[in-house]
């Protein structure tokens, strides 16, 4: 059994938790520090980090998934049995709340509404799907993340976080229009994490940081090959 899933009170447990989940996959960045698009870049498997993000979603058994960020409409394969679409950001260049509520609105139109989203982004390669599933075992009335990262969040829809959104955004200073804006004006709790843990929330905004992924122990792991919802017996 995966060591991360020893810890549910089996299958039916995580099931429950991923059914009344969209993840959400933040896509929709320019990359000026990357020089050339984030999403797209490929590791040792010639894999892209969008499709190891996708994987790490499927692995932990979501079956609807979002991503922010209309240029990567052909960049990803999924299986059949999972929902996976694009969504344009209703604000072009306006961070990763406005591309949220771009996403919200969506859902909305399609008749979607989720009880929680998984926000993940899209250049966070060496994030463990193990991670994700400790998101989603927390209390689901109380948003979540990890202490010292913002994201992954699990964003627990309702009419509170709802209005929390709307009022980030019309904030007259665009530097409240942020995640963390909108994260202390909701219920939330954090996970700990050991410091040695900190290793698995890098970002890789730069050339010299994808290379030093690309260098590392974690760039030889397949997050589709983790699978821990699919290995529950």
């Amino acid at each position: 059994m995966h060591p991360a899933v020893s810890n549910l009170n089996g299958h039916e447990s995580l099931k429950a938790h991923s059914e009344d989940c969209v993840g959400v996959v933040l896509a929709g960045g320019q990359s000026k520090r990357m020089g050339t698009d984030k999403a797209l870049l490929t590791d040792k498997q010639a894999k892209t980090c969008l499709q190891n993000t996708l994987d790490r979603l499927v692995a932990i058994g979501l079956k609807k998934i979002v991503i922010s960020g209309d240029r990567h409409r052909d960049s990803f394969s999924a299986s059949s049995d999972v929902d996976i679409r694009v969504v344009s950001d209703l604000t072009s260049d306006s961070g990763p709340l406005a591309a949220l509520d771009s996403v919200l609105q969506q859902l909305v139109v399609q008749q979607q509404i989720p009880k929680q989203l998984l926000i993940i982004p899209v250049d966070m390669p060496y994030l463990k799907a193990d991670y994700l599933i400790r998101l989603l075992q927390t209390d689901a009335s109380v948003s979540c993340c990890f202490k010292d990262f913002l994201l992954p969040l699990k964003l627990t829809l309702n009419e509170h976080s709802w209005q929390a959104i709307k009022h980030c955004l019309s904030e007259s200073n665009s530097r409240k229009h942020s995640i963390k804006n909108l994260y202390y004006q909701i219920p939330h709790s954090q996970l700990p994490l050991a410091a040695a843990e900190h290793y698995f929330f890098q970002n890789t905004n730069t050339p010299e940081q994808w290379q030093q992924f690309l260098n590392s122990k974690s760039s030889l792991i397949s997050h589709a090959q983790e699978e821990p919802f699919k290995n529950v017996s």
